[in-house]
């Protein structure tokens, strides 16, 4: 069978409610390369919910491309079309094998290397507003050379094709994406949050550690809360904790975020006690990924270390107690085949060469006392060198008609009091050069020092010609960048500094709370897109004079933040789209001077939204 006169089918991969899925080949690239096809169809055909799906579906392809540009472990977009009334999405095609095929029951630390590695993509589509709503083990798949585990199957586009008319005639979705079992309980009333995701998550770990799929748990009578630790007695406490939080039925026990979960699994990594040397992975099963382009940065651990370079492909950091007679620290760091070198030498010294046996003590205390003599040597030098006397002792009771202006210092506690300085009397430590080190020389350049003027305003990343925009740690070019953003991301300028060497610098804000500086040029106002701000004269707009029904307001594909309360501060468990119909529940004057208003989506989520990013008479 041949696609749109291009894409050659080699076989059929699965079937759903919604449409195909192929395998094929691309005949008009020169390598044939392989690709997966999705046929998708609408629940109805009529001409009026064909042209909002049509629309729909070009958003979400239009997401899909984005994220697959900017993420090695999201399948890349090829192409989308229509034909026949049916839509087409032409994707990576991913060599390897999904969770689902995986033998399992899988070793903790195999576990810990799959989950640590999704929470990052997971951050990265949470920045972006998008939530997966379909993560379980069919939707992951482990490449087959590197074992990078890549997120397929987003569910929007599935929901689009569920299109329908509602009583009010205003297209709504009639479905809910998920997977029973690994669908959490707001997910499955239409109301998905990121932690949705994290819940879907903590249940494919669960299923990778037990080999029991969410179905076969039972739940506690009282709480309604799964009961699994039982089939997961050889799981260390400290991994079994965080799951267990992962997958409370209510958003509000869980972890709310990726990085927050990606946090808390590094302390399970870094305990000592948390995985069984019995239970560690080969040392090809997960090499070096590397790492994943994300708007944030994961904070950091403050029990675990940096892991430190090594030229061996074992990433496991083992913590050894060594023995006393090692004279190295209980807590000594081995990585890699060191660990082989640490046991196979003998405490027993005696055979090494003198130079060998010195001890770090003996070295520093030979470093400090030669140094103290060459330091004395010089100071007698520059001293001989520039006196053609010896200056005769001056006694610290001079007279007080040659105490001169220079001798009068302020004390730094009395603002009226001032002390009396002799400039010649010896200072008691000049014979002991040893004890006034000199400091090392940072040659780290500072940061300029700029004024900051605070603000709140809405900006755009907007950086033409380039893919990525560095989010730097202070103003200037000069400190580290540890995230980045992308053209088109919409931000929160907090604040700018006054110009200095390096031009004029922004300070921005993500939704995800990362914050960092970038320079002027590379944000774009979004003044010109909504009116200036009213007097806030502390009272919102008339709600008779606001139609009840209306819609989302923005450019086409636009994601819209809806959030727990009026004020661009207070997080957004929702988003909506460019065009979405709304209704208006009510509103309220915001602490920028702006009204705000609560609306309700056909789903049934509700939010606040500013009154720019909603059409208004």
């Amino acid at each position: 069978m041949l696609i749109n006169n291009r894409y050659q089918v080699i076989r059929p991969l699965g079937e759903g409610g919604f449409g195909h899925a192929y395998l094929a080949e691309d005949t008009q690239m020169p390598s044939r390369r392989k690709c997966v096809i999705k046929q998708l169809k609408p629940i109805t055909t009529s001409p009026e919910i064909y042209q909002v799906v049509q629309d729909r579906f070009q958003r979400e392809a239009a997401i899909l491309e984005q994220l697959g540009e900017n993420h090695s472990q999201i399948p890349r977009l090829y192409a989308y079309f229509s034909e026949a009334q049916k839509f087409y999405l032409v994707q990576e095609w991913i060599e390897g094998e999904t969770l689902e095929d995986t033998s399992v029951p899988l070793p903790e630390s195999t576990v810990i290397n799959i989950v640590d590695s999704l929470l990052p993509v997971l951050a990265f589509i949470h920045n972006r507003g998008i939530i997966h709503r379909d993560l379980k083990p069919e939707n992951i798949i482990l490449r087959s050379d590197t074992k990078q585990p890549v997120l397929i199957d987003f569910g929007a586009v599935r929901e689009t094709m569920g299109t329908v008319m509602n009583s009010q005639n205003h297209p709504t979705s009639s479905i809910v994406i998920g997977t029973p079992g690994y669908m959490s309980a707001e997910q499955a009333a239409g109301r998905p949050i990121p932690s949705s995701d994290l819940y879907s998550l903590g249940l494919t770990a669960i299923y990778l550690l037990t080999g029991q799929v969410p179905q076969s748990l039972q739940s506690n009578p009282q709480t309604g809360e799964l009961v699994w630790q039982h089939a997961a007695e050889h799981v260390s406490p400290a991994l079994r904790g965080v799951l267990d939080r992962t997958v409370q039925s209510h958003p509000r026990d869980r972890y709310t975020t990726a990085p927050e979960m990606l946090h808390a699994l590094s302390t399970v990594s870094a305990s000592p006690n948390s995985l069984s040397p019995t239970i560690l992975p080969p040392a090809d099963a997960f090499p070096p990924q590397p790492p994943a382009s994300a708007h944030y940065s994961a904070p950091p651990s403050p029990t675990a270390s940096a892991p430190v370079p090594v030229e061996s492909e074992l990433q496991t950091m083992a913590v050894a107690a060594t023995p006393a007679t090692h004279q190295q620290s209980a807590n000594t760091v081995v990585t890699g085949n060191s660990i082989n070198s640490l046991l196979s030498n003998p405490a027993d010294n005696s055979s090494r060469p003198w130079f060998r046996k010195l001890t770090p003590l003996t070295i520093g205390l030979a470093v400090i006392w030669i140094g103290g003599g060459v330091i004395a040597l010089g100071m007698y030098i520059s001293q001989r060198s520039t006196d053609t006397s010896i200056q005769p002792a001056v006694s610290s009771s001079r007279s007080e008609s040659t105490i001169n202006s220079q001798d009068i210092a302020q004390d730094p506690d009395d603002g009226d009091a001032q002390t009396i300085i002799d400039e010649n009397q010896e200072d008691p430590t000049d014979d002991d050069p040893v004890s006034k080190p000199v400091p090392p020389v940072d040659d780290t350049p500072e940061p300029p020092l700029l004024i900051e003027i605070p603000m709140q305003e809405p900006v755009v990343l907007s950086a033409p010609g380039q893919q990525q925009i560095d989010i730097h740690s202070q103003p200037s070019f000069a400190s580290s960048a540890p995230s980045y953003g992308v053209n088109g991301d919409f931000v929160i300028a907090t604040a700018r500094t006054e110009p200095g060497p390096e031009g004029v610098w922004v300070k921005v804000r993500f939704d995800s709370g990362i914050e960092g500086w970038v320079p002027e040029t590379a944000v774009r106002s979004r003044i010109g897109e909504k009116p200036a701000p009213p007097v806030d004269d502390g009272q919102p707009r008339d709600i008779d004079t606001v139609p009840k029904y209306t819609e989302l307001l923005g450019s086409n594909g636009e994601r819209i933040n809806v959030r727990s309360g009026p004020s661009t501060s207070a997080d957004s468990p929702h988003y909506g789209i460019a065009g979405d119909p709304v209704q208006i529940l009510g509103n309220a004057r915001g602490p920028q001077g702006y009204d705000w208003y609560r609306v309700a989506f056909e789903s049934g989520a509700e939010g606040w939204v500013r009154e720019d990013l909603i059409l208004l008479p």
